[in-house]
């Protein structure tokens, strides 16, 4: 339902929305940047199997924040097989639905503070495929993680995930649904607040 209603609102824009609701939807959201690991996704996606690509999409959501980054990333793109469903789809007033929408978050970073956008979408119930950072070891218990200087890497990560979808759905949404749940604990405003609360006090 969530990908239908971006279908209405993007598909001018990114027409492979239209014909692509059944794929997969492999998502980075995240400003695009040099140091947000979409050069290391798009070299990722050369390295999937065939099938998988055939079945997915890789979608980046979010702002150019610097100048000249998605051209650069376009050159790259233009030495992967099946670049036509590597979708650049620009910034957006709704990330929830985004996130309502992917079927797996990724995220390449080289280097993260606190990883909101990870922590945004896992506490939304989506698996997450993270590059082995610090930043990102707040989340090493629900994720899968990659060496993001390896594109193999990266894949096989994807890949691992994708298998253990398809072959237990079942207990991958359990799995899913458990990380979620931990995380909104861990997350949420109260929580947070209260943390904050106890930092400042001291």
């Amino acid at each position: 339902a969530a990908k239908k209603e971006l279908r209405k609102e993007f598909s001018e824009i990114v027409p492979a929305l239209k014909s692509q609701i059944d794929a997969t939807w492999l998502m980075a959201l995240a400003r695009v940047h040099p140091k947000k690991g979409q050069d290391h996704l798009i070299r990722m996606w050369g390295a999937l199997p065939e099938s998988s690509r055939r079945k997915s999409l890789l979608l980046f959501v979010g702002p150019e924040t610097a100048a000249g980054e998605v051209k650069r990333l376009r050159e790259i793109l233009s030495h992967v097989p099946d670049r036509d469903r590597v979708i650049f789809v620009g910034s957006t007033q709704t990330p929830v639905r985004w996130l309502q929408s992917a079927d797996v978050y990724l995220s390449a970073s080289e280097y993260e503070g606190m990883p909101l956008a990870p922590i945004e979408a896992c506490g939304a119930g989506l698996p997450v495929v993270l590059s082995d950072i610090q930043g990102h070891q707040v989340l090493k218990d629900q994720a899968w993680l990659f060496d993001f200087s390896k594109p193999e890497d990266i894949a096989r990560a994807v890949s691992t995930c994708l298998v253990q979808r398809d072959s237990d759905p079942a207990g991958f949404a359990n799995s899913c649904a458990k990380s979620m749940e931990k995380i909104q604990s861990l997350y949420s405003i109260s929580k947070m607040t209260g943390q904050y609360y106890d930092i400042y006090s001291r």
